[in-house]
């Protein structure tokens, strides 16, 4: 039955946009609780308890011979839920046909504020921006071209924060660790 193998196949894209459906349910919430009159006023972040997955690589096959298409990726969770709420990719930039060439991509939740962006920073310094690319039904999808400054600058960070807000306002900051940044990525350029 093809429908049950795409289910299963897809079931961790599933749960990425059950976290982002979580994730923008407490967001609402906050703004409920933010409308009310007998409350006082709350800040406009969001904040929650997340736990990481650290860096992992995962490779499948890539058409030719024995090729393997490699990618990096942490996944940022809820800690109580352990929902998605961020998945990071390090991945070949295979447009370009360069082997060294890179992206740097980002699976975020549904309800951002599209126009308001994806902000980053290293250890507390900006960095350049991903381009927000497309939304799916499993979240929203941005890229950044991997260049070699902001190479340099994630191999010798500890923090790479990524901020971004929702449609009620709501302003949400991520730490991805970079810890074993930069092993992944030496396993993503051997030959």
């Amino acid at each position: 039955m093809a429908g049950g193998n795409t289910v299963n196949r897809y079931s961790w894209l599933i749960g990425a946009l059950a976290a982002g459906v979580l994730a923008c349910a407490d967001l609402d919430r906050a703004a409920l609780a933010q409308e009310s009159p007998a409350k006082p006023e709350e800040s406009k972040t969001a904040s929650a308890r997340l736990v990481s997955s650290g860096w992992n690589v995962g490779c499948q096959p890539a058409g030719g011979a024995g090729e393997l298409l490699c990618e990096a990726s942490q996944v940022v969770a809820l800690q109580e839920s352990r929902q998605a709420l961020l998945t990071v990719f390090v991945t070949p930039w295979a447009e370009t046909g360069d082997r060294d060439a890179f992206l740097l991509r980002f699976q975020l939740p549904h309800g951002l504020d599209l126009p308001a962006g994806v902000q980053l920073a290293v250890d507390g310094k900006s960095v350049p921006s991903p381009v927000i690319q497309t939304s799916s039904q499993i979240g929203v999808f941005a890229r950044a071209t991997l260049t070699e400054t902001l190479l340099a600058t994630l191999k010798k960070g500890t923090t790479l924060t990524v901020e971004f807000s929702a449609m009620n306002g709501n302003k949400l900051s991520v730490p991805v660790t970079l810890n074993g940044f930069s092993a992944v990525f030496a396993k993503l350029t051997q030959p």
